[in-house]
């Protein structure tokens, strides 16, 4: 994903419209969409500020949409609005846990929402980090035209995978579904950005239907000020681009940096690096940094390891790359 500018913004974004029906500006009672829900992804920013993933209004790039997982000077947060009973939609949470998240640091995020017991859980890598009760009779989907997004607010970084359910994933539920090989009935939306298509979208891989995802370039006015609507842009144009495919799941599908690949050879349960610099030296860790493993050959026989997600890196004067190799 690239960097926001004066006068563009970058996106992912799909419709909610698998989650059931909504009259654009109606009522209460015209809302049909489900609220019990599980959003994740695994991300890796390039800026300490920004909203990761939530939803938003389709004609606005803002901080105050429904609810976002947030950035700010690198510590995971939340932000939502609430319900009224009077159909009104206040903000509610706004909060900062003291959990970082650094920048070039792959890790799989998940917001569950609870409408039922009103609550909003975040969880990095299937740990939970932050839990906060809304106000209100529940979560505020604001009934404009909205989408799902990943990227707004100034973020910017890369994706992999986004993945949402129509239900209240448990802890264990989260951990399992960071090397999810199916797609359950719950799970309403799958992006895995493995194929693009012609007109650069992406096949949802879920069970809810059809609805694709699009990387857009948006074209961005000047922000609102005042009455409470800073930081608030108004899109004048939303248009689907090719994104820049820079890593890959290996193990699941095998995706390349230009020139450097890592793969998996599950017969002889070892990884190796190829085209790589010949300064290079190599290392095996898990998701909270933790080195497992060093190679000065960018080999790794891997069958001690448990099926689960690691982080290879190479380190060269040239730079380093990270991949993400899940083990199954």
């Amino acid at each position: 994903m690239d960097a926001f500018t004066t006068s563009k913004a970058y996106q992912i974004s799909f419709d909610d419209k698998l989650l059931g029906t909504h009259v654009h500006d109606g009522s209460m009672a015209q809302d049909k969409r489900v609220r019990n829900l599980t959003l994740s992804t695994w991300i890796k920013p390039s800026t300490l500020n920004g909203d990761l993933m939530g939803c938003v209004q389709a004609n606005y790039y803002t901080k105050t949409g429904s609810f976002a997982v947030r950035l700010t000077d690198g510590e995971l947060g939340v932000y939502s609005r609430y319900m009224g009973a009077d159909g009104s939609f206040p903000g509610d949470v706004s909060a900062i846990s003291n959990m970082q998240l650094s920048t070039e640091e792959w890790a799989f995020i998940t917001l569950v929402i609870n409408d039922t017991d009103k609550k909003l859980s975040l969880y990095k890598n299937g740990e939970l980090v932050l839990e906060k009760q809304l106000g209100g009779i529940g979560i505020g989907l604001l009934r404009d035209e909205s989408l799902f997004f990943v990227g707004c607010n100034k973020f910017w970084g890369a994706v992999e995978e986004i993945q949402l359910w129509k239900k209240i994933q448990t802890q264990e539920e989260i951990k399992a579904s960071m090397t999810l090989s199916d797609s359950p009935t719950d799970l309403v939306y799958r992006y895995t950005f493995n194929t693009i298509k012609a007109d650069f979208s992406f096949t949802n891989q879920g069970a809810g239907g059809v609805c694709a995802a699009f990387y857009n370039e948006l074209q961005i006015r000047e922000a609102w000020t005042g009455s409470g609507n800073d930081g608030i842009y108004s899109i004048s144009s939303r248009t689907a681009i090719n994104p820049t495919l820079v890593e890959g799941t290996v193990g699941v599908d095998v995706v390349a940096q230009p020139q450097i690949s890592l793969i998996y050879d599950k017969a002889l349960q070892q990884i190796q690096f190829v085209n790589a610099p010949n300064d290079s030296f190599y290392l095996l860790a898990d998701l909270s940094g933790q080195t497992l493993m060093t190679s000065p050959t960018g080999i790794f026989n891997v069958s001690a390891l448990s099926n689960a997600c690691y982080l290879v890196q190479l380190r060269s004067v040239k730079g380093n790359k990270t991949f993400k190799f899940i083990k199954h």
